[in-house]
């Protein structure tokens, strides 16, 4: 409770919005005096998870100046009310006179800054000349807290520091991961490449294949041709042949005739005229003797044709 007494609370609509100063702040209260700041609306949207809220501040009488960090707290009593943003005032604003200050808001990409406001110090109640010094002493206290100010400073290039950190890091990710999708589209081209590398040789074997089944073909639609030649040859010589055949069997014809016609002149002699047995005989005789010899002619002239062929 005596330290919600102490603390100064600043509602934070915008950062373009009137901060009511002075903020009164006494030289004794350097470790329970605080400034707490609770952003809302405009302020409280432009607040992300890496969002950091600094004091920047001059000490108008003693020419020190000073940046230090708010702390975030969340509410543990009610989840409904606002988190908010504290600081302890540093000891090395605590003179006494008027301080200059501005809130800021830094994020990754930007720092955003408050209107300013005027903190004023009182003289410590318990000992007016506690912060009162000779020439020397003011020049060390000046060393300590310029050196205070620096480990602020060096807190805060740290914090910077830390965030460009991540930032590489988030960026060494992305590129990983370019890399990973790069060799992920390159083992697919190589997939595809062999694919059709496969295809185009068994395109060519097809068509390797066709030329040889075109070639085989050929040659069956040659031999065929020859066949048809060979099959026309052998017709024709059947052709041929028949015809011989009814020659001959046309001059076979002939001889019966005139074998009958030998016959029935022999026949009619034997009637007409008075021919004798042995004439008659003789007669018969001969003419066997020219059927015959007929005979024979025309059965040699048929296997001289046969023979021939």
């Amino acid at each position: 409770m005596a330290n919600e007494l102490k603390a100064t609370v600043i509602n934070m609509k915008s950062l373009s919005q009137n901060i009511p100063d002075p903020v009164v702040v006494g030289a004794g209260d350097a470790n329970g005096r605080t400034l707490r700041i609770i952003f809302t609306q405009e302020a409280a949207a432009q607040m992300t998870p890496d969002t950091k809220v600094y004091l920047s501040w001059h000490h108008q009488e003693v020419d020190i100046k000073g940046y230090n960090v708010f702390t975030k707290f969340e509410n543990e009593e009610d989840d409904d009310l606002p988190s908010y943003w504290e600081i302890t005032y540093p000891k090395s604003m605590l003179y006494e006179g008027n301080v200059l200050a501005c809130i800021q808001i830094v994020d990754k990409v930007s720092i955003a800054t408050s209107t300013n406001f005027t903190i004023h110090v009182l003289i410590d109640p318990n000992d007016g000349t506690r912060y009162t010094a000779t020439d020397d002493f003011s020049e060390f206290q000046k060393a300590v807290i310029n050196m205070t100010t620096l480990s602020d400073e060096m807190k805060r290039q740290m914090a910077n520091q830390k965030i460009e950190f991540e930032d590489m890091q988030l960026e060494f990710m992305d590129v990983r991961r370019i890399a990973g999708e790069v060799k992920d589209v390159s083992a697919e081209a190589q997939e595809i490449a062999e694919n059709s590398l496969q295809v185009a040789g068994e395109a060519l074997n097809t068509i390797i294949g066709l030329k040889t089944i075109a070639e085989e073909a050929k040659d069956t639609a040659q031999e065929a041709k020859d066949s048809v030649a060979q099959i026309e040859e052998q017709v024709q010589e059947l052709s041929d042949q028949v015809e011989r055949d009814e020659q001959i069997t046309q001059a076979i014809k002939e001889v019966a005739d005139s074998a009958k016609e030998i016959a029935e002149a022999i026949q009619e002699k034997e009637c007409c005229c008075g021919v004798t047995e042995e004439e008659m005989n003789a007669a018969i005789d001969s003419a066997k003797e020219d059927i015959l010899n007929q005979s024979e002619q025309k059965i040699a002239e048929y296997f001289t044709i046969k023979t021939f062929i």
